[in-house]
């Protein structure tokens, strides 16, 4: 994961098919500062434009064509 001014981009692969990336934005306390989805940028790199700093902890949630998540808390 790397994050940029206003964007996180996440290598994210599974054998089959990653299917969509959720990323969360948390405050200090724990609270959502904001969240949503990525958007598929290449084959295994997706990114995420966000409005709120990304200085806080994020929350990568990947899924797979089968529904199965993986987690990442950075």
């Amino acid at each position: 994961m790397s994050r940029q001014a206003g964007r996180i981009r996440i290598s994210a692969t599974d054998n089959v098919q990653v299917t969509r990336v959720l990323i969360m934005i948390m405050d200090q306390r724990r609270q959502t500062l904001e969240q949503g989805e990525a958007a598929l940028a290449n084959d295994t790199w997706w990114e995420y434009e966000t409005s709120v700093s990304t200085e806080g902890n994020v929350i990568v949630e990947a899924f797979d064509l089968a529904g199965n998540c993986t987690k990442l808390e950075a």
